[in-house]
This record gives C-alpha cells, sequence and structure tokens, in this order.
C-alpha cells in the first residue's frame, strides 16, 4: 500500500497481497510542513521532561526476527500498548494511533458516529495544532497518511522522516489528549463524513458493491443500507456529544500505538513515554464478536454506472481451516492479476480485509454497459477457481502469498518486501496499520498461532477452499445499477 488512504471510506487496509487500495490518494508538494511551526513547545518539554510523571513499566526483551528487524513491545501504566518495529536503512518513520471502536460500533441512533470521531481527532485542531485539510496533509505527509475507520478499528496514520518524526509524534500525543470541536468544527466534519458515506452506494465498485455486499450478507434491507449511506443521524449530533465519546473512545486504555521504521538511533520509548504517559487512561472497550453472514442475491438502485460483486464466505477467524481459505483466495487472485495484466485490465478484482473482515472475501466481475442480474455472477468465481484447482503452479502461488504477507502478521519479511519497501517506504503505513491491527484484534499471540497455521497450507489444504468458493451456499451476489428492480430472493444454504 504505497498511498495515504482517504478518510472514513470503508478501506479494507490489509486485504490480501495482491490487492491494491481502491480509496488511496497520492501524496503531494515537499513544502515545510506546518506542524514545524507549531510544536517547538512540546518538543522542548519532551527534551525538559525527564522521567515520565509515572514510572516507566519494566523493560521487556525486544525480539530480533530472521530479517534482523527489531520488535518491542510495552504497555504505559495509562494502558496505551505499544509495539515498535525496527526497520533499518528507510530513513522514515510511520506512526498509527489505532483505537477499538468502528462503524458497526456506532450507537443505534447514531450511524456515521465512528466515522465521524476519526474525521474530527484526525483534521480538527487540538491546542496550539491547527485544523488541516487534505492539501496540507499531502504536503506534510509526503511519506503518507491515512485515517480509515474500520468496522470494528480506527486507525490514524502519519508518515514522517526522521528530522519529522519527533514532531509529528508529538502532534499524535496532542491530539490523543483531545481535539477542540466548536460548532464550525463539527459542521465541517459532518459535512465531510456525509460525502463519503454517499460513496458507499455510489462510488467504484471496490467502495459501493464491496460494502454493499457485506450488508446485504449481514441481512440488512435495501432501506436500512440506505439508512446508514444517508448519515441523518449525524445533524443531530452537538459539539458536546462529540467530545463526550471522543473522551471514552480515543484514549490510552482503548488504544495501540503502533510505530515503524528507522528508529534504531531514535530513544522511542523516553519519547512514548514523556509525551503519552500522563494522558488520562480511560477504560478499554469491549472486543465484537465476528458477524454471522448469509448467503443471498440482491440488485439494488444506483445513479450511477452499474457495478457488482461476488462475497465468498469464509470460515470462522477461529476455525483451522481459515489460513487455507485467506492463501486460496490470494492464489486466485494471483492468478486473476496475471490474466489481467496481459489483458491491459488494472482494475482492482480481490479484496480481503484479513483483520477487520475476516469472514468474507470479494470478486468484483466486470459488468457489460446495461448490468447484468444477480445469478450470473457466480459464473465470475468458477472461470478463477475450476482452473486453479488443476494447475501446477497452485504450489507456488501458494508460495507466493505467504511471502508478501508474513510480515504483516508479526512475522519476518521477505527479501522481496524488503527491497519493495527500499525502493518505497511509503509502504510503511500500510505495514504500520497492520502491526497496529494484530494488536486490536485478536493480539499478537493469536496471529503467531494463525501464520504457524498458514505455514503450513498446501495444494491439499487449498483446494477444498477453492471448491467451497463456488458452492452457492457461500455467495453473496450483489448487483448496483442504475433504475434496479425489486431486490432478488435471499439465496437459502
Amino acid at each position: 500500500m504505497d498511498a495515504p488512504v482517504r478518510r472514513g471510506v470503508p478501506a479494507l487496509y490489509n486485504r490480501a497481497p495482491f490487492v491494491r487500495s481502491p480509496d488511496a490518494r497520492s501524496t503531494g508538494g515537499s513544502r515545510v510542513p506546518r506542524f514545524a511551526a507549531v510544536v517547538p513547545a512540546l518538543l522542548l518539554a519532551l527534551a525538559l521532561a525527564g522521567p515520565a510523571s509515572r514510572p516507566s513499566p519494566a523493560a521487556a526483551a525486544a525480539v530480533m526476527l530472521d530479517d534482523s528487524t527489531l520488535v518491542d513491545r510495552w504497555t504505559l501504566p495509562n494502558g496505551l500498548r505499544v509495539v515498535t518495529r525496527t526497520i533499518g536503512g528507510s530513513g522514515v518513520a510511520a506512526i498509527t494511533d489505532g483505537y477499538r471502536f468502528g462503524r458497526e460500533d456506532d450507537p443505534a441512533n447514531r450511524h456515521g458516529l465512528a466515522q465521524l470521531l476519526g474525521e474530527l481527532a484526525f483534521m480538527g485542531p487540538a491546542g496550539d495544532v491547527p485544523a488541516r485539510t487534505i492539501g496540507d496533509l499531502d504536503s506534510q505527509r509526503p511519506v503518507g497518511w491515512g485515517y480509515p475507520v474500520m468496522r470494528h478499528a480506527t486507525l490514524l496514520t502519519e508518515g514522517a522522516t526522521l528530522a519529522q518524526f519527533p514532531g509529528v509524534l508529538a502532534e499524535v500525543a496532542r491530539r490523543m489528549r483531545g481535539v477542540d470541536v466548536d460548532a464550525a468544527t463539527l459542521k465541517a466534519a459532518v459535512a465531510q463524513v456525509k460525502l463519503d458515506l454517499r460513496e458507499q452506494l455510489e462510488g467504484s465498485a471496490e467502495v459501493s458493491a464491496g460494502f454493499v455486499v457485506r450488508e446485504v450478507a449481514a441481512g440488512r434491507t435495501d432501506a436500512e443500507i440506505r439508512a446508514l449511506v444517508a448519515g441523518r443521524d449525524l445533524d443531530a449530533v452537538t459539539p458536546a456529544e462529540a467530545l463526550q465519546w471522543l473522551r471514552k473512545v480515543h484514549v490510552p486504555a482503548n488504544a495501540v500505538l503502533s510505530l515503524t521504521g528507522d528508529l534504531g538511533n531514535v530513544d522511542v520509548r523516553r519519547m512514548v513515554e514523556s509525551l503519552f504517559g500522563s494522558i488520562a487512561a480511560g477504560a478499554p472497550l469491549p472486543g465484537a464478536p465476528e458477524t454471522k453472514l448469509q448467503p443471498a442475491a440482491r440488485t439494488l438502485a444506483r445513479t450511477q454506472g452499474p457495478v457488482a460483486a461476488v462475497g465468498l464466505i469464509a470460515p470462522a477467524l477461529d476455525d483451522t481451516t481459515h489460513p487455507a481459505f485467506y492463501l486460496a483466495t490470494a492464489a486466485m487472485g494471483l492468478m486473476g492479476e496475471q490474466v489481467a495484466r496481459r489483458a491491459g485490465d488494472t482494475k482492482q478484482r480481490f479484496q480481503f480485509g484479513l483483520f477487520d473482515e475476516p469472514e468474507l472475501a470479494r470478486l468484483f466481475p466486470e459488468l457489460p454497459p446495461g448490468g447484468a442480474p444477480p445469478s450470473q455472477l457466480s459464473e465470475a468465481v468458477a472461470v478463477l477457481a475450476e482452473p486453479l484447482q488443476q494447475l501446477p503452479m497452485l504450489p507456488r502461488w501458494l508460495g507466493m502469498s505467504r511471502d508478501r504477507m508474513r510480515h504483516l502478521l508479526g512475522g519476518p519479511m521477505h527479501p522481496t518486501i524488503a527491497r519493495q519497501l527500499a525502493k518505497n517506504p511509503r509502504l510503511l503505513v500500510g505495514f504500520s496499520r497492520a502491526q497496529a491491527s494484530c494488536e486490536l484484534v485478536r493480539g499478537p499471540a493469536f496471529w503467531d498461532a494463525y501464520r504457524e497455521r498458514m505455514e503450513r497450507v498446501d495444494a491439499s489444504a487449498a483446494v477444498p477452499m477453492l471448491q467451497r468458493m463456488t458452492d452457492p451456499r457461500y455467495q453473496v451476489l450483489v448487483v448496483l445499477q442504475p433504475g434496479a428492480g425489486p431486490k432478488a430472493a435471499a439465496k437459502k444454504p
């Protein structure tokens, strides 16, 4: 992922390794970042603070991985979990503060609240740190930035050169202490979130059809889906209510701070404890269970041209077959990517959000100009999955998929990934988010075990998963098109 993810549009940041980010924006500009003019006082305080106001936690031994990167974890007394991964030579770093609260955690009468909180926390003013715009971020954060609001997490990420790192980290801490919300700030944030919500129905296939296919699988009606994207509940939010929710959600005890990059000569522990250690702890929020999905077929009306998605229902994340399903999907994507590249097709065709939506992979078939009924979409899965079961290349593609994602689950980087990172350090933005997600979702011990199971997946384990993908009992078929008729009947197992 080599560019910043934009706003609160659904962002499956850690998709299968063959996927490009659909909601990415290129960074631009190189003027002196605004933060350099507004945080000297914070930096001076850091330099003079000495030890944090509370005792530092006992130092645990950092772990050197086989790729010579160093992983360190500790928890501050206020509950903030910190994880760092030192990757020498890049000259840059990425900072993610992640919170356990996302779009599916919104109260019943406040659809869009999590996205609103993410917008305010990342873009709003905080003390002497001013509000910012997309243009500001493109110039201030040339290494990358993003603030996707996921199903059950919010991830606020900022890249920095090593010269910028202390200032950017100080800004992140200042925003965690609390942003300022007045009527004008709230009004602007609500307007932007409503635009982002509208994209969930009127955007590209990977945004709109990708969003709708999961809502259909979760059993939502057309009216409920349209209510989700309308954002009308946000008009009732007051500045006081927004601040109350920020103080409940965006707090250290409910957060993970993830740092990746060239940190070998940076006293990260001292910086983090000085900047974040005195922030009021708050309380952790409970984790959310996986959503139970069902097969279905639906046609939904929108104003833009036709797009479609096939949702492939995965085994439960705890199921021992889930790593095989994930790798089989990745192998299918690699084959599809090669076929598309030969045909000059650069559109995104697959998504799989392992951390955020482990229960559903997505395929985006091309539709004719006039659209097509959902019943025709299953063929797109069979065209890819059935031949792959017979191909001798399957073991190689499984291995390539493992190599592309192992580091995102806390393992060592494959040399190919290390070379890509050296050429394009903005990949650290996605790396930092994945590292935060491992901490927020199930925890690193779970993902270590998942990675071990993934290492044992071979063709004999992948083929049954490919067969599962062609089974209508595990498919969700969605078409969005202008003037669409009534929804199709739900498919039964």
